[in-house]
């Protein structure tokens, strides 16, 4: 019979912690995809314009703007 969450959380926590780390990451392998450098790269940039909208330094439109003109563009080609 296999082993309950319960009985698995129980033999992880046995663990040194550094076991419980290495076995964290095996884990997250699997169950997510790894990131791409794309992802990387976008996640810097979505970063950077977001602390510059905090600041004060850049304007932010709503979604209704951005359908809107997304629609107008696309109607147009």
């Amino acid at each position: 019979m296999p082993m309950t969450l319960a009985q698995i959380e129980h033999e992880v926590e046995m663990l040194p912690p550094k076991e419980q780390v290495v076995l964290c990451s095996h884990l997250q392998d699997r169950l997510a995809p790894p990131v791409s450098k794309l992802d990387t790269i976008w996640g810097k940039e979505a970063g950077k314009r977001a602390q510059s909208y905090q600041a004060g330094k850049s304007k932010g439109y709503s979604a209704d703007k951005v359908i809107k003109d997304l629609k107008t563009e696309l109607a147009a080609n």
